[in-house]
Order: C-alpha cells, then sequence, then structure tokens
C-alpha cells in the first residue's frame, strides 16, 4: 500500500519539479504537457484515498439495513454508466427473477455492483459489435438471492485467478483502470453483509455470481 501511495506522488512532485525549472528559465512550452502529468498522478492518488477509505468504512459497516429496490439500481447504474470516461459501447441488460423483498446494507449493494458493472463495460472488447454486460436476480433458495454480473469482455487470464480479490489486482494490460481495490473491497462488503462471491472467467467474458441472505424485515440493524 505504502508503494501504491507513494508512485504517483512521487510523479507529482518530479513533474512540478520539471515545470518550476521551466519557469525559471522561461520556457513555457513544456509546461503544458508536464501539468497534464500532474494531474493525471493527482487523480490516480485521490481515487486512491478514496478506495482505502471505503474499505475502512467496509470493516466499520455502518452502513443502514434498507429494501432493496432493484429498479432503482438498475437505473441509477445506468447513469453512472454513462458518465465513465472509458466507456464502450456496452448493452446493458437486466433481468430480475427474485421474488419477495430483499434487505439488506443498500449503499454496499450499490458499490458492489457498480463496480462490477463498471469494470465489465471498461473491460469490454474493442472487436464486436454485440458487447453486453448483464445483471441478473434469481433465488438460490427460499432465504437466499443469487445476483449474477455477466460479460462478453477480454476476461480475466486463468494464471491472474488467484489473485482477483488480492489488494492492488490489476491484469496485466494495455487496458488498465483503477487502483487495484476494486474487487478486493468488493469481496470485503459482501462478506460483510454474509454473503460469498465467487467468478469464472476466460476469453470469451467472465461471470461473477454474489448469494446473499435475504434478511426479513424485522431483522433490520
Amino acid at each position: 500500500m505504502s508503494h501504491d501511495l507513494k508512485a504517483p506522488l512521487k510523479s507529482i512532485q518530479g513533474f512540478a519539479k520539471r515545470i518550476d525549472k521551466f519557469s525559471k528559465q522561461e520556457n513555457f512550452a513544456p509546461i503544458e504537457g508536464l501539468n497534464q502529468h500532474v494531474i493525471l498522478n493527482a487523480e490516480k492518488l485521490d481515487k486512491l484515498v478514496d478506495d482505502i477509505m471505503e474499505i475502512i468504512k467496509a470493516e466499520k459497516m455502518n452502513d443502514l439495513v434498507k429494501e432493496i429496490d432493484f429498479n432503482l439500481i438498475s437505473n441509477n447504474l445506468e447513469d453512472d454508466i454513462e458518465l465513465l470516461e472509458n466507456k464502450q459501447d456496452v448493452q446493458f441488460i437486466t433481468n430480475f427473477n427474485h421474488h419477495g423483498n430483499l434487505f439488506c446494507h443498500s449503499h454496499s449493494l450499490y458499490q458492489v455492483l457498480l463496480n462490477l458493472v463498471t469494470n465489465a463495460v471498461k473491460y469490454a472488447k474493442d472487436d464486436i459489435d454485440n458487447s453486453f454486460v448483464k445483471l441478473e436476480t434469481s433465488m438460490q433458495s427460499k432465504n437466499l438471492l443469487n445476483i449474477t454480473i455477466s460479460d462478453n469482455g477480454i476476461g480475466i487470464s486463468e494464471n491472474m485467478h488467484h489473485r482477483v480479490f488480492t489488494m492492488f489486482f490489476r491484469e496485466s494490460s494495455n487496458r488498465s483502470f483503477g487502483t487495484g481495490l476494486g474487487l478486493y473491497l468488493v469481496k470485503k462488503q459482501v462478506e460483510n453483509m454474509g454473503g460469498t462471491i465467487s467468478f469464472t472467467s476466460n476469453n470469451n467474458g467472465s461471470v461473477f455470481s454474489i448469494l446473499l441472505p435475504i434478511q426479513p424485515n424485522n431483522d433490520l440493524r
């Protein structure tokens, strides 16, 4: 964690010193490019701190338990997908087949789904026309909800599967997004809600499966 925090900070310091040097020489031509590096690394550091704070929040688990409206979640996810800087042309599909009411930690559940759905969008294949991300629900048992997020994206290399939920995991790829804390946080939040998460992935896409217990209305805490 220390290395990942310091890397963008060292870059900011280095580029800032070069900007200062060129400014003193009144050579302003390179400054715009150098400043872009400063901005990008500052944004990376800011995102890393945000993700670490989310992990700390997940440890404390002070999220409110509420009834979950998957239609509202779907609408909010569509809005967040549209805001992605690296958004691919991906169809977002939902299919809700659960019954009864689901009560769980609403903020944590949304963060989990947002992380998985936006990852799928970011890592969509460039060379196909039918890219999709599916969010589906079904009943695993009377008191157990199954949520799946599937896609037909680039997938995760089999030799990396054992590292997917570890801190700072990044696939060795030209398309690397985020801080590498997202899936670590996903697993922690799912487990804090009393659930489990698993996945399958190959070069045809990925499927993440979440099992969550359905809490009755009188079990809110």
